[in-house]
């Protein structure tokens, strides 16, 4: 696996989950973590992070689990995007 992405998988809360999301994506932004790829479907998502710097990363991961309303945060280095269904950021 590439040190400098996180491939993520995780399921968020049913009650508010683009407000979730949009906070997961905040302390990406606010941390210098840049969003590569992302998949969503109903409450399941799949992002795939990149940096510069892999302690972003690092840093990124531990932050991510203090957020509420984020379950099942796993890597996922088999995870592949179906062309179809992802957004492509880069």
């Amino acid at each position: 696996m590439n040190p400098n992405r996180l491939p993520l998988v995780f399921s968020l809360d049913r009650d508010h989950p683009l407000d979730t999301l949009e906070a997961i994506l905040a302390i990406a932004r606010r941390g210098n973590v840049h969003l590569t790829r992302l998949q969503v479907e109903r409450t399941e998502v799949a992002m795939e992070l990149g940096a510069d710097d892999p302690d972003l990363l690092s840093l990124f991961s531990a932050r991510l689990h203090n957020v509420i309303g984020i379950y099942d945060i796993r890597l996922s280095e088999s995870f592949t995007f179906s062309p179809q269904e992802t957004l492509a950021l880069c």
